[in-house]
């Protein structure tokens, strides 16, 4: 089973892909609005790339949580095979860097 991680954006972040490359993850493909990316031995987590507001279910997210936000950048992992350690350190790069704000799936703040 896996997890999910959501970090929103208020702001466009300018050096998303750049901070994403340098932490080992490429695009892989585009999935409807969504952009993937992974490391390159393909490995957990894998991080998807949208614009909630684009996304039906992505925005009433957001919206319960009333935070309004203009990218999401969500990130997937599977507990069980120590990628929640990746998930640890690559969330908080982000967070700090970007000014993300982070949730888990049941709306909780996503701690550190």
């Amino acid at each position: 089973m896996t997890e999910d991680i959501f970090i929103g954006f208020k702001r466009e972040p300018q050096n998303l892909e750049v901070i994403l490359r340098r932490e080992g993850y490429t695009e892989k493909e585009k999935v409807g609005e969504f952009t993937v990316y992974t490391q390159k031995n393909d490995s957990w987590p894998q991080l998807f790339v949208c614009n909630p507001n684009l996304i039906k279910h992505r925005a009433k997210y957001w919206d319960v949580l009333g935070v309004n936000v203009v990218l999401e950048l969500a990130i997937n992992y599977h507990p069980a095979d120590g990628s929640s350690n990746e998930v640890q350190r690559l969330s908080k790069i982000i967070i700090k860097e970007l000014k993300g704000i982070a949730y888990d799936k049941n709306f909780e703040k996503f701690k550190q």
